[in-house]
């Protein structure tokens, strides 16, 4: 049996959140969507499913540019956050910034990769495993 894949979409853009999980629940079946319009909404989230012994997601996929707490921001949060598996999690920039800088910021605070928008099938299908 096949483990249900869990993903945290954290973007202040509602119609991206929209086509995003649209997109991802087409392309892998056994999957569970959660979406947080900021960072902080997405450390709540995950203190949240922490503090109740749910599964963390196994994915995140964060803009940089957000209200109340941006992309780095909360990976600077993240960094800190002391839980159980929290080091299997593949956090994954979905920007539309083209600046080779925030890029490299993005690798030292420990994403995983750093994508361009939008989100296509190929690149799901490529990020979260065929």
């Amino acid at each position: 049996m096949v483990m249900e894949q869990r993903i945290l979409l954290i973007d202040d853009e509602e119609i991206s959140n929209f086509l995003a999980k649209k997109l991802i629940e087409r392309v892998r079946v056994n999957c569970h969507v959660d979406v947080a319009n900021n960072g902080q909404q997405g450390l709540d989230l995950l203190n949240e499913s922490n503090a109740q012994h749910q599964p963390l997601p196994d994915f995140i996929f964060l803009d940089l540019n957000m209200p109340v707490l941006d992309g780095f921001e909360f990976m600077e949060a993240f960094n800190q956050l002391v839980m159980p598996f929290k080091n299997k999690i593949n956090i994954f920039i979905i920007s539309s910034s083209m600046d080779r800088l925030d890029s490299e910021k993005a690798k030292q605070f420990g994403a995983a990769g750093f994508i361009s928008k939008p989100l296509t099938m190929q690149l799901v299908n490529s990020l979260l495993g065929e």
